[in-house]
């Protein structure tokens, strides 16, 4: 507010102020020592004016004039012309900070108005989800007694079609505790990894027969890689005694045999000269097949593949030879099992396999299996109750039912869901619920 007039203060209490007020609020009357007012025109007569302290004139209590006026010179204003000078005599900072808080409210009003809109959508969401729990819950429900439905349907079957006929019982699990376990083992899996047109056995119908193959020489793709025209050689230990020291397909003959056969040697490993008779490394062939594939062999040479036990036994018979078994487990760890003799008996003794001594660093989980017959879905020469083959999913010489299971279903990551252990395992390096990632079984002449 501006400065006004202060008047002259007589000690403390100012003793002249009573009197002024009281004479202000008196009535004007004419009166003994007093002048008569002046008429006035419409206007009210300005105060007479007394000296201040400032050296100003201070209003002097007349006729007609109000106390406030009498002091302060000027008529009383209403509060919005008080509010209103206020605010123009606040210094620019105060008003800057006020401002600033003005804007900080409408901030907040936006804010407010943005957290209400995303609770609305929140709670929108919310109920869109127990929408979809709702119908989950009934697909679910509608799953679940659609399984029950065909579980009766398939137990109604065997009764009415099979006899009345039990499914057998599955062999014991595994109970070999690995001494050596791959460490770092991925998520568990149950993808196996097959080529379309796969025929996919299911475990309800051990009748069914897998699919039939024929032999190497009636391979679907040629074999990639190095690919020898010379020969043929009664092994591949004499393909590189010829001068064929790079690894690939070359033509066989063993001794003794009229057709010859296309195989892998492998020349890259202890001073070469191995002949492969089985390779596992991506699940693109199909392993569960019946007596005749096994015999006669399937798959690609360069990929995966059995040789075939009629060629294995061949190859067996014309002089002592070792087996190297090798095993990648997912980490890309190598290990391997070798066997100080192998060969097979012939077709009427069921390919029995007959196996030296062993040393390696995986673990010897195949001498279970020494003295064994081989069997498939169709020729159950295992001494289990059942059949093997139908509860591993492969061919192979099973005890009741062993230790290893090198042609069985090749899953994806290591260690595997299944009903039944079907996988690709070698019971001392992983246990019988870990697939490992390649395997090549190989012979070589003894040194």
């Amino acid at each position: 507010m501006k400065d006004l007039p202060v008047p002259v203060l007589i000690g403390r209490d100012w003793p002249g102020v009573d009197c002024l007020l009281a004479t202000a609020m008196q009535p004007a009357s004419p009166g003994r020592g007093r002048r008569r007012r002046r008429p006035t025109t419409g206007h009210r007569q300005r105060p007479v004016l007394l000296a201040s302290d400032s050296g100003r004139e201070v209003p002097q209590a007349s006729t007609g004039f109000t106390p406030f006026e009498v002091l302060f010179g000027r008529q009383p204003r209403d509060h919005l012309d008080m509010a209103k000078e206020a605010w123009e005599q606040q210094p620019a900072a105060h008003r800057s900070v006020i401002e600033h808080v003005k804007q900080m409210r409408e901030r907040i009003d936006r804010l407010e108005g943005r957290i209400l809109n995303s609770t609305a959508e929140a709670l929108r969401l919310s109920a869109l989800y127990r929408e979809l729990e709702v119908r989950f819950s009934s697909l679910a429900a509608l799953v679940n007694n659609q399984s029950l439905l065909i579980a009766a349907l398939e137990e109604r079957c065997l009764q009415v079609y099979w006899n009345h006929r039990r499914e057998p019982l599955p062999p014991p699990l595994v109970q070999v505790v690995p001494e050596n376990i791959p460490v770092y083992v991925p998520r568990f899996s149950n993808e196996i990894q097959r080529s379309q047109g796969w025929p996919v056995p299911e475990d309800r119908s051990p009748r069914t027969a897998p699919a039939t193959t024929g032999g190497l020489l009636d391979l679907q793709h040629p074999p990639q890689g190095n690919v020898s025209l010379e020969g043929p050689f009664r092994d591949c230990l004499q393909a590189m005694q010829a001068g064929h020291s790079t690894s690939g397909t070359y033509l066989l003959k063993p001794d003794g045999t009229e057709t010859p056969v296309q195989a892998w040697c492998e020349h890259d490993v202890d001073r070469g000269g191995w002949t492969l008779i089985q390779r596992r490394k991506d699940g693109s062939v199909n392993f569960f097949r019946n007596w005749d594939s096994y015999k006669k062999g399937f798959g690609d040479v360069d990929g995966e593949h059995w040789l075939g036990l009629e060629n294995i036994y061949n190859l067996g018979k014309q002089e002592d030879y070792k087996l190297l078994v090798e095993l990648e487990d997912w980490m890309g760890k190598k290990v391997y099992a070798a066997y100080s003799s192998f060969h097979l008996e012939p077709e009427s003794q069921a390919y029995r396999l007959c196996l030296g001594t062993y040393q390696g660093n995986a673990g010897d989980s195949l001498s279970s299996h020494n003295g064994k017959q081989f069997t498939t879905l169709d020729h159950d020469n295992d001494a289990f109750s059942g059949n093997c083959a139908h509860f591993h999913k492969a061919g192979w010489w099973y005890s009741a039912c062993g230790q290893a299971n090198l042609n069985g279903v090749w899953y994806s990551g290591g260690v595997y869901r299944s009903r039944f252990q079907d996988g690709v395992f070698w019971a001392d390096y992983g246990g019988g619920f870990y697939s490992m990632k390649s395997v090549r079984m190989m012979i070589r002449p003894i040194d």
